[in-house]
């Protein structure tokens, strides 16, 4: 475990040297493949990412009719299991954009994704958990098999969409834009079973930060909506003034939803995320030098705290309260007396990795939950089923933050009532004021 200086040597560090991802893709592929995890990066920053806007545009399509299929548009309060709702709503949202339209909805493969990881949360539970010294290989062969046999079976499946799309391609008509797609595309010459089984493999993997953690974190951020319902009414405000100012749910409109973004800011900054450590592994072919007096051989596991990181108070201003609009203000270049420190730290978004090694899809990520946050909260009314209670409690299970999964809201539509952009909102936190037409 490192001290925070050291943070600034990482910043520049690329993955041939220190590699964030080679962890996870171990722990999740259950083996560390560089030409896979060179691809999966591939396809993310040239797939995802440079074709952000067309996965956009899939996202606004995709939000307001899964929202209205899960939640409707009752005129009285309904009761929700909230990690439920939420699940459903980023699972089915995220599915779309990496596994197309085909297996999204189809519940047998999406059962089959949900048992993978299952079974890959059981290992790498029992792997931390337990010593297994030298029977360490040999236990994660024998937990890896049912994986692989789902890998096979997941993998039949995807062929047989890509060999359809292939047909229908043929013919002159599009092939649909997602993961799984450009997946393919990068193994145009192998097509057989055996290659869709590893493409499979590499779906289950992104189906962990696409699905899990987005679902994870996303819960957090609700949950922080409803503790702190002041910031309602002015992400309320914000939202109906984008709207107005550019012509409905438009990228412009959530580009310029900062007051919004802050609120998510702060979000991640006080849930770090679902973990508290952030992990790198030396991967040089000797070994990596920090500093004169630091260096570490291949294959050593180095991690920060990014909890305590993000909780410093030499890092933040009452880091320990929530602030939604902490960021919107740095932005602005406004401050508050005393807060100083905070404006123009660098570590904001830790539990998205951090320098060259941020995760690539977090771009992806803030997209949905904007997506997805300011239509629920437009829309709806939203509160906790007991109104006494604070924001739910979840569990810790080692570097894991597990968020609380049996809390219940309750919702009811807004679209009888008019929100009127007369209404200037303010927000009192932290013992002082803001007006939401700041």
């Amino acid at each position: 475990m490192l001290p925070q200086e050291y943070l600034k040597i990482i910043k520049t560090t690329g993955r041939d040297q220190l590699s964030f991802l080679d962890i996870t893709v171990d722990r999740m592929l259950g083996e560390t493949d560089g030409q896979h995890l060179k691809l999966l990066i591939e396809v993310i920053t040239r797939g995802l990412n440079a074709k952000l806007s067309i996965v956009k545009q899939k996202i606004e399509e995709l939000a307001p009719r899964i929202i209205e299929e899960e939640i409707g548009h009752p005129e009285d309060w309904v009761e929700f299991n909230t990690s439920t709702l939420v699940r459903q709503m980023t699972e089915r949202v995220s599915s779309q954009i990496l596994y197309g339209k085909e297996l999204a909805e189809n519940q047998s493969f999406i059962r089959k994704i949900r048992y993978h990881y299952l079974y890959f949360l059981l290992s790498a539970s029992a792997q931390r958990l337990m010593y297994l010294g030298p029977f360490r290989a040999l236990f994660k062969y024998i937990t890896y098999l049912p994986m692989h046999r789902l890998q096979r079976s997941m993998g039949a499946q995807l062929l047989e969409v890509i060999e359809q799309r292939s047909a229908s391609q043929a013919t002159g008509n599009d092939v649909p834009q997602d993961c799984l797609q450009w997946l393919a595309e990068h193994n145009a010459s192998s097509k057989d079973e055996k290659n869709m089984a590893r493409i499979a493999q590499m779906l289950s993997f992104l189906s962990e930060p696409a699905i899990g953690t987005i679902s994870r974190s996303f819960l957090e951020t609700l949950y922080d909506c409803l503790a702190y319902p002041e910031y309602q009414a002015l992400i309320r405000e914000e939202t109906q003034t984008c709207l107005e100012r550019f012509g409905g749910w438009t990228d412009e409109a959530f580009l310029k939803m900062e007051k919004l973004e802050s609120f998510l800011q702060e979000s991640f900054r006080t849930n770090t995320g679902t973990v508290q450590i952030s992990p790198w592994r030396v991967v040089t072919a000797k070994k990596f030098r920090f500093d004169t007096s630091l260096e570490f051989r291949q294959g050593t596991v180095i991690a920060f705290p990014i909890k305590s990181i993000l909780r410093d108070e030499d890092n933040y201003k009452d880091a320990g309260q929530f602030d939604g609009l902490r960021h919107y203000r740095k932005s602005q270049k406004q401050r508050l007396p005393g807060e100083d420190r905070s404006f123009g730290n660098e570590h904001d978004s830790l539990a998205f990795g951090y320098g060259r090694q941020s995760c690539p899809g977090r771009f992806y990520v803030l997209r949905v939950f904007k997506s997805l946050i300011s239509r629920l909260l437009y829309d709806y009314d939203i509160r906790l089923v007991d109104e006494a209670d604070k924001k739910p409690s979840g569990t810790e299970l080692e570097v894991l933050l597990m968020p609380n999964t049996k809390a219940r809201i309750k919702i009811r539509s807004r679209k009888h009532k008019s929100f009127s952009l007369g209404e200037k909102p303010s927000v009192e936190a932290k013992g002082f004021l803001v007006n939401s037409s700041a």
